[in-house]
């Protein structure tokens, strides 16, 4: 199984956002450690460069396989934008599509052999 992963996460974003009249989604993109789901790097196409590197410091060394929960509360705590739903919606897109990855590739147990 590989050890990292890159999953990308999609929402619309609000009408009248700077980032929709450029994208007709926002991304989130994670690269991800797979044993235990901590997100190692994180990008989104917010056209700032601010904007992006809040949500990265936000999310790197975080782990998909956590509460994700906490990480939409902390993005509704700290990202005041317009596009705040829809990093949301995008962060829910990517826990759902790394847990779906997880069941697909279970790890194989290892056995001595003597």
């Amino acid at each position: 199984m590989a050890k990292t992963v890159f999953i990308v996460g999609h929402a619309k974003p609000p009408k009248g956002m700077s980032a929709a009249d450029v994208f007709s989604t926002l991304s989130l993109a994670l690269v991800v450690e797979v044993r235990h789901g901590v997100i190692l790097e994180a990008s989104c196409s917010l056209i700032t460069e601010a904007g992006r590197n809040f949500i990265s410091r936000l999310l790197v060394g975080e782990s998909l396989l956590d509460d994700p929960d906490a990480v939409e509360r902390a993005i509704a705590a700290g990202y005041l934008g317009a596009a705040q739903a829809a990093i949301q919606a995008a962060w829910k897109d990517v826990v759902y599509q790394f847990r779906q990855y997880k069941t697909r590739h279970i790890e194989p147990v290892s056995s001595e052999r003597s």
